[in-house]
């Protein structure tokens, strides 16, 4: 159906139409130099995090590589690579080392548990290997090639004693 409107109405509406229609352009281009002046001030505030994220990325790297540095620096303080194995202490029993704080190195399986303290809980005659508690919930088995005894600070090089 059809509606029927009044002649005087119907021309109403259109000049109600023709208004909008001549405001639209202006409405247009205020709505877009708002658009423009959000988008900018995103694009600095993202150019702004970036440039805050790499800075403190290159600090930390400066902070990391200044205290490797200077460990080395210190007399009697060799650096220490934890990704290999290490030879096993001369002429200690295996009992010896029960109580003791090795470090963990030269883990191929777990490299990420290289350099990483624990506490020797027993040795395996069988197999060879020690267990050592890591935390309160984590014990690894491994070999006497893969604990370093004494133990050695990740951050400075220095012995860590104990036993």
């Amino acid at each position: 159906a059809v509606e029927k409107v009044p002649l005087c109405e119907l021309s109403q509406r259109v000049k109600v139409v023709e208004a909008l229609v001549q405001e639209a352009p202006e409405m247009m281009k205020e709505v877009r130099a708002n658009v423009d002046q959000h988008v900018s001030g995103l694009t600095c505030a993202f150019d702004n995090m970036s440039t805050v994220t790499d800075r403190l990325s290159s600090r930390i790297l400066d902070l990391e590589r200044a205290a490797g540095e200077a460990a080395c620096g210190v007399p009697g303080v060799p650096r220490v690579c934890f990704d290999e194995p290490v030879d096993p202490p001369p002429g200690r029993a295996p009992e010896d080392l029960l109580g003791c704080t090795v470090a963990l190195c030269g883990l191929l399986s777990a490299p990420c548990l290289n350099g990483r303290l624990g506490l020797v809980e027993c040795h395996c005659q069988s197999s060879g290997r020690f267990a050592v508690r890591l935390d309160p919930q984590t014990v690894k088995k491994v070999k006497d090639v893969n604990m370093m005894f004494p133990a050695k600070c990740r951050e400075c090089f220095g012995e860590i004693t104990s036993g």
